[in-house]
């Protein structure tokens, strides 16, 4: 069951307040409107991090290239910052996500992304998890170190997940299984599939998700196709989430039409996979970057983001009415 909108943010107690701070302490600023660029100038770090993974075979484990990018405000007066680990779908690249990654940082978020290097061999879910750890230890190295450009800017004791597709799934199993983990943005995420059917290499996130009893903001595709099957979708993930979650439907969207590309061919063979809705894909990143920024500030800044958050409420109701898409809040009545 699913609050009216009317009923939007009155979870935990919220009410409308004429406050306009969406900052950490340190920053003031008068954004309010989630859909446009936060308060924070950005600047993004590309680098090829090395890292070792756990291995039953190998007591020193097993070394892993990835190519790394991280997104992060342009203030050191304002640090540390939530950070958010984002997850790429099956096969994608963590450059495909940049004006997400951008928007999200702007809003006063360090964006943590990551691209394998090459597209063989497959790797299978249960080994990817192990990624995130001695990720954000570097990460940890990083905001240590006096000459790295994200010197004192990343709080990873902050931490949200975040991902499309395949890396919907792989956020939500970190956020059902880590304790470290504070919230996940799930968009248009996908479970097992007959492509990875569950077993210990592809367990099931929505299983966890229900055994964690864990809320969470999730974004989905209205317009299915062979990359997000029925049955293995967004209403899966919804069914298993806690009282307290959000989901929004875009109605016209397509299943990667989450992903900006980056005009390779590689996006465009996979693009050409999925079946695209009647907006374009800026509209329906616009609307995942308007989301997902509100669901973050309801996390991790309540109290300084309300009227941010009434203001994302009334864009809610004017989208619901407009039929463009469907918002519903899990645990009470329906629109």
């Amino acid at each position: 069951m699913c609050h009216a909108v009317t009923e939007l943010l009155q979870r935990d107690g919220m009410q409308k307040s004429e406050g306009t701070t969406v900052c950490e302490t340190g920053c003031s600023s008068g954004s309010t409107n989630f859909s446009a660029r936060g308060p924070f100038a950005i600047n993004s770090l590309s680098q090829n991090v090395r890292i070792t993974t756990p291995t039953p075979t190998s007591k020193t484990g097993t070394p892993v290239n990835l190519d790394v990018i991280v997104t992060y405000p342009n203030s050191s007066a304002a640090a540390p910052f939530p950070v958010v680990a984002m997850f790429n779908g099956f096969q994608a690249k963590a450059s495909w996500y940049t004006p997400t990654a951008n928007h999200v940082a702007s809003w006063g978020y360090v964006v943590l992304q990551y691209t394998l290097q090459g597209l063989l061999p497959i790797v299978v879910d249960r080994v990817e998890l192990g990624y995130l750890t001695p990720l954000l230890d570097w990460l940890k190295t990083q905001a240590n170190t006096t000459t790295s450009r994200l010197y004192r800017l990343p709080n990873t004791t902050r931490l949200a997940t975040m991902g499309h597709s395949r890396g919907g799934k792989l956020a939500a199993l970190h956020y059902a299984g880590r304790t470290d983990v504070a919230t996940a943005v799930l968009v248009d995420p996908i479970d097992n599939t007959n492509n990875t059917p569950e077993g210990p290499d592809y367990p099931s996130a929505a299983k966890a998700l229900m055994a964690a009893n864990r809320s969470a903001g999730l974004i989905g595709a209205g317009v299915t196709s062979s990359c997000n099957p029925p049955g293995s979708n967004y209403p899966k993930f919804f069914n298993a989430l806690a009282p307290g979650s959000w989901q929004m439907v875009v109605v016209q969207a397509g299943h990667m039409q989450f992903a900006s590309g980056d005009g390779s061919l590689t996006f465009w063979g996979i693009d050409k996979l999925c079946t695209h809705g009647k907006i374009s894909t800026k509209e329906v990143v616009d609307d995942t970057n308007t989301f997902a920024v509100a669901w973050l500030q309801s996390t991790f800044r309540n109290q300084t983001s309300q009227t941010g958050l009434a203001a994302f409420k009334e864009w809610v109701k004017v989208q619901a009415n407009s039929r463009a898409l469907n918002f519903t809040v899990k645990g009470s009545a329906t629109i």
